[in-house]
């Protein structure tokens, strides 16, 4: 596909990924995520059924991130991770809008199905997390910026 040839990362990265697995951590520890899988998924997985390299890359792209875990923007990473050819953001009618890159940040960061208004009490008003909007905030003008270049 094209795109994947861009998903190498850097011998630096490399090493920090490493130094990052030897620490042991829990969140970064394969061991422990798998021992809190379903043995229905760890089943599909090891069938075929679900590809977890296919999951880690569609992860990257929704975060904007790439190869290295660095923000590139959401086109971008889906051309590195998934070769989805990026759409021209100069063009008015692009599928990527400010309304869109407002979706899937508010989608990946906050958990919200959607940023519609649902005429719902339930349904409009959600509690977030202080470091949850943070991180919103963040991803929005990281995007901003990448716009802007």
């Amino acid at each position: 596909m094209a795109g994947r040839h861009n998903n190498r990362i850097t011998e630096s990265t490399r090493q920090r990924l490493r130094e990052q697995l030897a620490a042991g951590a829990d969140d970064t520890n394969p061991s422990y995520l798998f021992s809190t899988t379903s043995t229905t998924l760890l089943l599909a997985i090891t069938g075929g059924l679900v590809d977890p390299l296919l999951l880690a890359r569609e992860q990257l792209a929704n975060r904007g991130l790439d190869a290295n875990g660095d923000w590139c923007g959401f086109d971008r990473a889906r051309e590195i991770h998934l070769g989805a050819k990026a759409v021209d953001s100069t063009n008015p009618e692009a599928d990527t809008s400010a309304e869109q890159t407002t979706a899937e940040i508010a989608r990946r960061v906050l958990h919200l199905d959607t940023i519609e208004t649902q005429n719902s009490d339930s349904l409009d008003f959600h509690e977030i997390a202080i470091w949850q909007i943070k991180e919103a905030l963040t991803a929005a003008f990281a995007a901003g910026q990448a716009v802007a270049k």
